[in-house]
């Protein structure tokens, strides 16, 4: 017989929990969770003010989940790649490629959306493209312009 599994996920801010086991803490809110199959996505309500502004107190400086980057390299290198998937333990999957190396274009830009549509995972930004995604690997199989 078949047991059956329950998945507790909770978050508040910027923290999200797995079961009341695994934690990531990140330096943004969780604007957006969504549970695809097996599969929980995170969209962070990413801005360079709200990362100054609501950043984590000392005490839980520790605990981050970017290691020992400082602010400017967590801006820099992981603002525009917004959108985390983890397994039902709490493992990081992949993190969706950052919009500039997709579009190879110079300016930043951040994805503003995810959603399903019958079988399919979608991944929004604000330059008006949903991004059709392999929700085992992250990678983009559609490329969907809506402006």
């Amino acid at each position: 017989m078949k047991e059956d599994k329950f998945l507790k996920v909770d978050y508040h801010r910027g923290v999200i929990s797995f079961n009341g086991e695994k934690w990531h803490v990140f330096p943004w809110r969780i604007v957006q969770l969504l549970l695809f199959f097996d599969i929980i996505l995170v969209r962070l309500g990413v801005s360079h003010e709200m990362t100054v502004k609501n950043y984590f107190s000392p005490s839980e400086e520790k605990n981050r989940f970017y290691g020992d980057l400082e602010l400017s390299q967590i801006i820099s290198q992981e603002m525009c790649r917004n959108v985390i998937a983890f397994n039902e333990e709490g493992k990081e999957l992949w993190r969706m490629e950052d919009i500039k190396i997709i579009e190879d274009i110079y300016r930043n830009d951040i994805y503003t959306n995810l959603y399903v549509e019958g079988e399919n995972l979608y991944c929004s930004n604000e330059l008006g493209v949903d991004y059709r995604v392999d929700p085992k690997t992250g990678e983009v199989l559609e490329k969907i312009y809506t402006k």
